[in-house]
């Protein structure tokens, strides 16, 4: 199975039998609000958590395409920025997910609550990547600086 995100906010599933990329179903259709998913990793095998441009991130049921839970950093926080970019998101073997965005700053996440646990100003521009060792014990994450 592989997914992915669009520009106009939906979320597409696709079956790889065969060698053969195929079409299945849309698991999301587009918010209301015109929302780019912009980052994608498995949290467990029905569990998808999603990168956002509008400054949050989103954990969804592979089975039924229901939102789990919204985790937001910044336009719902008082004195927050307004567009934060989820660019990369990461899921740890332990369930906890770490997060990259346009604000310079990597986030960890409780992978049970969904709370934030850490927020780390790591570069001075957008984290466009996050890496992590097997057991998830060392992070590393690139930005544009």
């Amino acid at each position: 199975m592989a997914i992915s995100g669009t520009i106009d906010g939906a979320l597409a599933i696709y079956t790889i039998a065969d060698s053969d990329l195929r079409f299945q179903r849309l698991l999301v259709k587009s918010p209301a609000r015109k929302t780019q998913m912009v980052s994608i990793a498995f949290q467990s095998r029905d569990v998808v958590v999603v990168g956002c441009s509008d400054s949050t991130l989103r954990a969804y049921d592979m089975r039924n395409g229901l939102m789990l839970r919204k985790m937001t950093l910044g336009a719902d926080l008082a004195g927050g920025s307004k567009e934060i970019i989820v660019w990369s998101v990461k899921c740890l073997p332990n369930g906890d997910i770490v997060s990259g965005d346009s604000t310079g700053h990597v986030t960890i996440w409780d992978g049970k609550t969904y709370t934030q646990m850490q927020r780390l100003q790591s570069h001075r521009q957008d984290v466009l990547s996050l890496a992590t060792s097997n057991d998830g014990t060392a992070l590393l994450s690139g930005g544009m600086d």
